[in-house]
C-alpha cells in the first residue's frame, strides 16, 4: 500500500553513468522495500515507506531542482536552496 505522505530524496552524482550506478546499488540494498522504479526518470524509484528517490546527474541538478522540495543528505531544500529549520 502506497503512504499518503511522500517524501523525495535526492542523490547528486558526478556524471550519469555514476548515478546509474548508484542506483543499481540503493536497488540492492532496498530490493524489500521497492514498490516500482522508472529508470528514465532520473532513476526515480519509490519505497513503500513513501520515499521517492532520484538519482540526479551534477549536468541535470539545476533542473531537476528548480521549484522542487526535497531531501539532500539529512537537510531539506527547495528550488536549490535550503530551507531554514527553527533552529537556525
Amino acid at each position: 500500500m502506497r503512504s499518503p505522505v511522500e517524501k523525495i530524496v535526492a542523490h547528486r552524482a558526478t556524471n550519469y553513468p555514476n548515478a546509474h550506478w548508484m542506483w543499481q546499488e540503493f536497488c540492492k540494498e532496498n530490493r524489500d522495500m521497492i514498490v516500482d522504479t522508472k529508470r528514465f526518470d532520473y532513476f526515480r524509484t519509490r519505497l513503500s515507506n513513501g520515499e521517492i528517490h532520484y538519482f540526479v546527474p551534477t549536468c541535470q541538478w539545476l533542473e531537476w531542482t528548480r521549484g522542487r522540495t526535497y531531501w539532500l543528505w539529512d537537510e531539506l531544500y527547495h528550488n536549490g536552496y535550503k530551507v531554514k529549520s527553527n533552529e537556525d
